[in-house]
């Protein structure tokens, strides 16, 4: 294999996956609760029982698959209409689905590589059922996502 070749396969395979993840920080929630219960402790030098307040926080990670896939659609759909030349779809329209610091990471509003999933839904939800993904997404900071 010719190393412009592999170059070139591999800048494939790289902006595919980027395709892919393309809207994730967005579909994702950061979820975080704090609860303060009360329990007992004996801890008194008197054998008396002593009140303790316990603080747990709980950090869950909600991710929006519906609206991953209104994504996947509209990016879809703005690439169709931009090969047809028949702009149907506005970018404010898909920016509107991207959180404020994914805008600027997005290379290009419609992309060759766009997924429709009516036409490859087995694909789409695949991915969404990964291992890969569910470590993606769970490796996220909580500031790239919304916070709740």
């Amino acid at each position: 294999v010719e190393k412009e070749d592999w170059e070139g396969v591999s800048e494939v395979c790289r902006q595919f996956i980027e395709e892919l993840l393309q809207g994730t920080n967005s579909c994702c929630t950061w979820i975080q609760e704090h609860r303060t219960g009360f329990g007992r402790k004996n801890n008194d030098q008197n054998g008396h029982i002593l009140p303790l307040t316990m603080t747990t926080t709980s950090c869950s990670v909600y991710f929006d698959e519906q609206k991953f896939i209104k994504i996947k659609t509209l990016r879809a759909t703005a690439n169709a209409t931009s090969q047809s030349s028949q702009s149907n779809v506005e970018d404010d329209t898909i920016l509107n689905f991207f959180s404020f610091n994914e805008i600027d990471s997005i290379p290009n509003i419609d992309p060759e590589l766009a997924i429709d999933p009516s036409k490859f839904g087995l694909i789409v939800q695949t991915f969404l059922r990964s291992q890969g993904m569910s470590g993606f997404i769970s490796s996220r900071d909580k500031e790239s996502m919304a916070f709740w």
